[in-house]
Parts: C-alpha cells; structure tokens; sequence
C-alpha cells in the first residue's frame, strides 16, 4: 500500500516532508490530527478471499479464480 508521503516523495522530490509535517501539525493541531486518523477504517480484506480459498481447496480451477478476480474489480 502507499500513501499519501509516497506520492508526495515520487512526484514531488524536492518538497521537505518533515517541513510539510510540522506545518500541518502547526494548521490543524496534533489532538485533531490523532482524532481523525482514529476515525479512519482500515479495510485489510482481500475481495476475492472467498474464491482464492476454492481455489485452494481445488473447487475452482486457475481460469475460474482469474475471472472471480477481475470480477471483484469491475
């Protein structure tokens, strides 16, 4: 996964991200920064975990689990 700092770092090289930091820090407060992240919900499931374990179990040949995938994503 990536985040927002990888983006910042890939398109944006020459911008000091400790800098970019402290003046967000400095603008919203480090209460209201730590509030909101924990309100932030953080979904780890895999879409396709269902068909990745048929799969496994050998109830779904590698076609079948291919196309389960790109279903997920459509």
């Amino acid at each position: 996964m990536y985040g927002s700092w990888n983006l910042i770092k890939q398109y944006f090289p020459e911008t000091n991200t400790q800098k970019l930091a402290l003046g967000i820090i400095q603008k919203f407060g480090k209460e209201e920064i730590e509030r909101q992240l924990g309100e932030i919900e953080i979904d780890n499931s895999i879409p396709f975990e269902k068909s990745l374990k048929k799969f496994k179990e050998n109830k779904i040949t590698y076609k079948q689990l291919c196309k389960e995938i790109s279903e997920c994503y459509q």
